[in-house]
């Protein structure tokens, strides 16, 4: 839909599209005058422009209305000398001008004589015909009034308005090398980049006319606006308007909003947060299957399936910290045959699994003889141990590789996960 916009400088009107208010920000430069103005400020509805055109054509067609009146008094002046012959008394008294009145009416009561003379005036007065002279002027008068109602049509009929063979031929003139104008330097309009190409055109080609002629061909672009724009320009418009609103970036900013913001993106967003969530929950329930099975016993068979799946395995829930050794002893039973005792409580609350201990031997200057590792099995202790439970383990030990000439002084336990 175009918008009419009036320059607050020249009153020159133009026709605008809502798109190229959008892009400029509401400022516009009148091709007229070059004022920048705000052209949201300055809206005109077609009614409103139509009516200011009425108003500019009367205005303009004022001069050739106030001759006619002037002409009308000129048959009375010519039928002044007609009344006198007859009756120099009623002339005097019907003369409503009081500075032309007294000065007639004296010079013919002077000559009295010359009476017969105008009487061969009065003869023609088959010639006075004439007299409908003054009906001419009432003529002009009535056509004035019509042509006053009837300018709109009239101009919208028979103005020029600025055609695009008028643009491109007024284009070609001035890339002839030539021609004055070809050497011309171009007009800065780096603040108004976002206006299109065509209306900078048209401005230049409106500012290269003459006076008359620019009137005419401006009336022409108003008519045109009033009218309507035909099918082909309308199209051209609306395409030179679509691709400003793509390079414009608000116009991406709003269609990138309007992407994330539809239903199939939303969702699709969703979608994915859960399929994340899910991964997270996947990774955690593999990374802490041993607790959740403690903790949870009846997750362990669902726990099971999926390690099935992922090529792992489900065992006791390892927690050192929770196991502690109450008691111990190492002697010797018979040659390199020894006996170890632990004493072992599970503290925590929890099922927690058996660990393994390492066993070291040391002498007087304790410094370790002798390392050896003891599995759970080895003491005849279970895979796990309940929670706040207590073991106790013992296991034959067969030291052949302490050395002979070795004296074993002390030991030292501890418990591990290998």
């Amino acid at each position: 839909m175009s918008l009419i916009t009036r320059c607050p400088a020249c009153a020159t009107m133009f026709k605008l599209v809502p798109d190229q208010l959008r892009i400029s920000a509401g400022w516009v430069r009148c091709g007229q005058c070059g004022v920048v103005f705000d052209a949201s400020a300055q809206m005109l509805s077609y009614a409103e422009a139509a009516a200011v055109e009425a108003e500019a054509a009367q205005r303009r067609s004022a001069p050739v209305a106030t001759p006619s009146p002037t002409v009308a008094p000129s048959p009375a002046s010519a039928s002044w000398p007609v009344v006198p012959a007859t009756t120099n008394a009623p002339t005097g008294a019907t003369s409503s001008p009081e500075p032309v009145a007294p000065p007639l009416p004296q010079p013919r009561i002077e000559p009295p004589a010359p009476a017969p003379v105008p009487a061969p005036a009065r003869a023609p007065e088959p010639v006075a015909p004439p007299a409908p002279l003054p009906q001419p002027a009432t003529k002009p008068v009535e056509a004035v009034t019509d042509t006053g109602d009837s300018v709109p049509p009239a101009r919208a009929a028979d103005q020029p308005s600025v055609t695009a063979d008028e643009i491109a031929r007024w284009r070609a003139e001035r890339t002839v090398p030539g021609s004055p104008e070809a050497g011309a330097q171009p007009v800065n309009r780096a603040v108004f980049d976002d206006e299109p190409a065509e209306i900078h055109e048209v401005d230049l080609y409106l500012s290269s006319l003459d006076d008359g002629a620019r009137d005419q061909a401006e009336d022409g672009v108003m008519d045109e606006a009033m009218l309507g724009a035909s099918p082909a320009e309308a199209a051209a418009e609306a395409d030179l308007a679509d691709r400003a609103l793509a390079d414009a970036s608000f116009v991406r900013q709003a269609r990138r909003r309007a992407f994330w913001r539809s239903a199939p993106v939303r969702v699709g967003l969703w979608l994915v947060l859960l399929a994340l969530l899910a991964g997270l929950a996947l990774q955690f329930a593999l990374g802490r299957r041993e607790w959740l099975a403690a903790a949870y016993p009846a997750t362990e068979p669902a726990l099971q399936q999926l390690c099935r799946l992922t090529g792992c395995e489900v065992g006791p829930y390892r927690h050192l910290d929770g196991m502690v050794v109450e008691s111990s002893s190492f002697a010797r039973v018979t040659g390199n045959v020894y006996q170890l005792n632990i004493t072992l409580r599970n503290k925590a609350v929890l099922r927690v699994a058996t660990p393994s201990f390492e066993l070291t031997l040391t002498d007087a200057q304790d410094q370790p003889l002798l390392r050896r590792v003891i599995s759970p099995a080895e003491l005849g202790a279970p895979a796990a141990v309940a929670a706040g439970g207590e073991f106790a383990g013992t296991a034959r030990l067969t030291l052949g590789e302490l050395p002979a000439n070795a004296a074993v002084i002390g030991y030292r336990v501890l418990a591990f996960y290998p």
